[in-house]
């Protein structure tokens, strides 16, 4: 597996080293020949090539895959790469008889584009270091066995922290040896054995699940494998022999040990972290615009109840991730006591509650709710990434206690502002299994295209005021 989740990280890094060479080369040109001279139009080729050599040889070497260990094996290697270049640059001049060559900036365009470059890395390495060290962008892991095979798993994990896995703990199959446990294992805490796993996982926030079986064959996994793609979780197993296809698979190591990764989602780790800047980007945006009309709203709906500007509420998010998601208040102050008198109203079957005219909801509240105005405050929880732009509805903890197995799917990407139930019949869709299949159909067949689409189509139906109530 565990390769992909530092996929996104050598195409950035790969970006910005193309980025260096085409600034070193700006920065040689201007040394050589000064502001606008013809030197930069008549030796474009050598960027063209340079641009090509270089990342090549840096993937070669190990410098995207973060194979050395110190600054000072990334230093050689960056220069290795660039005398390769320089070999390279000179032989075509050479065959073709090209003209337009200068060794001076040859030289100039070499020594700062080393120089830069050596630089980037101990910047990069900090930043990573930086982040990591502080928590960010890991994966909630669950080892489950206490074997030989799962300790070298654990230690694995523990020398890559660029991995980005976190072990929050360990299921044992059941008849292990404890005193083997208490010797090895004794850094992270038993959460259950195997037959608890499934409540486990369903109370637990959990992103990956390692199986590193003692004594349990792939046939006594395949039901438990099944039951965890239902609830969008990926699973992996650590086994002697990789020739084996279930589902959606593929194969990876940890520390040299085989892996299959059973992966419900389509989405690669370069899907993800550009999906998260264009999050980033209409958060910032949003958030600008929330700043504007917040005082005219909160001062509206201050002016009709006493109570907070701002409803805050937990839900649940990606994996089980609880969070405080932000509304701008649309119900009377103590509209939360008055739910249970109103349940039998509910329009909505299964784990999700609405009905029309709700008379919690004040006179500015139903202006807000029918311009979906009330919901401007969630691209808060978009900047902080507990919610993405486009994606499946936040449901509250409660309605997260009455999901059935393959509900919990929904989970394994990130809430959104819009997603495909809003726009696609909203409080018109009366049956949650159906919001269900709608939330499924997205996280199948997600593109930065159909998030597109969906913000499209999410603001035609806002001044339509389609389904709002």
């Amino acid at each position: 597996m565990l390769k992909q989740y530092s996929y996104s990280i050598k195409r950035l890094i790969m970006l910005i080293d193309v980025s260096i060479i085409l600034f070193s080369y700006c920065l040689a040109s201007c040394i050589r020949f000064g502001m606008g001279g013809l030197g930069f139009k008549n030796l474009i080729w050598i960027l063209l090539i340079s641009s090509l050599v270089i990342p090549a040889c840096f993937t070669i070497q190990g410098l995207y895959n973060f194979r050395y260990k110190t600054f000072g094996q990334a230093l050689n290697r960056i220069m290795i790469a660039h005398c390769i270049n320089l070999m390279v640059v000179a032989l075509i001049s050479y065959m073709w008889n090209i003209r337009h060559f200068s060794r001076f900036f040859m030289i100039t365009f070499i020594l700062v584009s080393i120089s830069i470059h050596s630089l980037s890395r101990l910047w990069i390495k900090g930043i990573l270091n930086h982040f990591r060290l502080r928590g960010y962008n890991y994966r909630r892991t669950l080892i489950v066995g206490i074997s030989d095979t799962a300790h070298r798993i654990i230690l694995g994990i523990e020398k890559n922290a660029h991995w980005g896995l976190r072990i929050i703990g360990i299921i044992k199959e059941g008849g292990e040896d404890d005193s083997y446990f208490l010797s090895i294992f004794k850094k992270y805490p038993i959460l259950g054995k195997f037959k608890d796993l499934k409540t486990i996982l369903l109370s637990e926030a959990v992103d990956n699940v390692i199986f590193c079986p003692h004594k349990k064959t792939i046939t006594d996994l395949k039901s438990i494998i099944l039951d965890i793609e239902s609830m969008g979780i990926s699973s992996h197993v650590a086994i002697p022999n990789p020739a084996v296809k279930i589902s959606t698979t593929f194969l990876g190591t940890i520390d040299g040990i085989p892996l299959i990764t059973y992966h419900p989602l389509k989405l690669t780790p370069f899907d993800i972290m550009i999906k998260n800047l264009v999050d980033t980007i209409g958060g910032i945006i949003g958030c600008f615009i929330l700043f504007i009309m917040y005082p005219v709203i909160g001062l509206a709906i201050k002016l009709e109840s006493p109570g907070l500007v701002l409803f805050k509420q937990k839900r649940m998010g990606e994996n089980g991730r609880i969070f405080t998601l932000y509304k701008f208040r649309s119900m009377y102050q103590d509209a939360e006591e008055h739910k249970k008198e109103l349940l039998k109203k509910n329009q909505l079957e299964g784990a999700v509650f609405k009905i029309k005219d709700d008379p919690r909801i004040t006179v500015v509240g139903r202006f807000l709710r029918k311009f979906s105005l009330d919901e401007w405050p969630q691209f808060i929880n978009v900047l902080k990434r507990e919610m993405s732009l486009v994606g499946t509805r936040p449901p509250t903890l409660g309605e997260v206690e009455k999901y059935d197995m393959w509900h919990k799917r929904r989970l394994s990407m990130k809430p959104g502002l819009t997603g495909l139930w809003q726009v696609n019949g909203r409080n018109t869709i009366t049956n949650f299994d159906e919001i269900v299949k709608l939330d499924l159909k997205y996280i199948d067949n997600w593109s930065l295209l159909y998030d597109f689409y969906i913000l499209g189509k999410t603001v035609f139906v806002a001044l339509q005021r389609k389904g709002a109530y």
